[in-house]
């Protein structure tokens, strides 16, 4: 199954001078035939992050109308640690259809663990290439 990975990931990240607020971006590009077996990576949360945000962004990745997508997230290690939830912003959403940049509305969620949020093909295949982007805002809280 292959991955794409944001290429930023793992670069070094700081707070600004607004207290604790957090934001953070990642970009992935998507070949034509993104499928149900394959896993985008968008960004990675560092541990102590409380995420309240999440905004995505999208070039059309179908010519049609078959494509839909899961978003979610899972441990960046191998601990396990939270345990993945691949739908937990998004099941089976149609963002990808066409281009768009959509806010996704869900129950604010502390990672204690490092995690990368996912964008996993529901139905598709991608009919076309494109990009994702994602920005993601919340504060720092500290790990518990």
């Amino acid at each position: 199954m292959p991955t794409y990975t944001d290429s930023r990931a793992g670069s070094a990240k700081f707070n600004s001078d607004h207290g604790n607020a957090y934001t953070d971006d990642g970009v992935v590009t998507l070949p034509v035939g993104f499928t149900t077996t394959d896993k985008a990576r968008l960004v990675q949360i560092p541990a102590g992050v409380r995420l309240t945000g999440l905004r995505l962004r999208n070039t059309d990745l179908d010519s049609g109308t078959t494509v839909t997508a899961n978003l979610g997230f899972e441990p960046a290690s191998n601990t396990g640690t939270p345990t993945a939830n691949p739908t937990y912003f998004a099941s089976a959403s149609t963002v990808l259809r066409a281009a768009a940049m959509t806010d996704f509305n869900f129950d604010p969620i502390v990672f204690n663990e490092p995690v990368w949020i996912t964008l996993i093909p529901a139905a598709g295949p991608t009919t076309t290439a494109g990009t994702v982007s994602v920005i993601v805002s919340g504060e720092m809280v500290g790990s518990r």
